[in-house]
């Protein structure tokens, strides 16, 4: 699912606070005038969004949907599973759905590692640093700012 995501640096920030005075003078307006607390907050809250827009550059930020370890084994692994969580529902017997439910956790997991030391391993056998930084871009949450989350490696050589 795409969203929104604003580039402040490149924002008119002149014109955004004109604007918002201008706003600000509005919504004084309208409370002299006695209209609802409903009317003043609906009036801000559309004006707000509508300067941020046209002040704002922004694009669209959509997240990956696929992963490169992520194989056609695992995908069967995947319906199988949604196959027997359903079973499991009806049967109310969740053996078999816990049983293999972990079994895809390692499936997964191993082809994850396998994927990473196996990329890794490419670049350093090259000396290609891209593989590697690809592999980083690749765990960031989104395409603007630095990566948020911590990444170990462990390399089989």
């Amino acid at each position: 699912m795409p969203r929104q995501c604003y580039i402040y640096s490149k924002a008119k920030w002149e014109d955004l606070h004109e604007e918002l005075d201008t706003l600000s003078n509005k919504i004084g307006d309208m409370n002299q005038n006695n209209d609802t607390v409903q009317e003043l907050w609906d009036t801000f809250k559309y004006e707000l969004y509508v300067n941020l827009d046209k002040n704002i550059p922004s694009k669209l930020i959509r997240s990956k949907t696929s992963l490169p370890w992520i194989n056609h084994k695992i995908r069967k692994m995947f319906k199988k599973k949604t196959r027997l969580y359903q079973q499991a529902k009806r049967t109310k017997n969740w053996s078999n759905y816990r049983h293999f439910q972990k079994e895809c956790k390692r499936q997964v997991r191993k082809a994850e590692w396998e994927y990473i030391n196996n990329t890794i391993m490419e670049g350093l056998e090259n000396n290609n640093p891209k593989p590697f930084w690809k592999y980083i871009k690749s765990r960031k949450q989104d395409n603007i700012g630095e990566i948020t989350s911590t990444v170990n490696f462990k390399v089989a050589l």
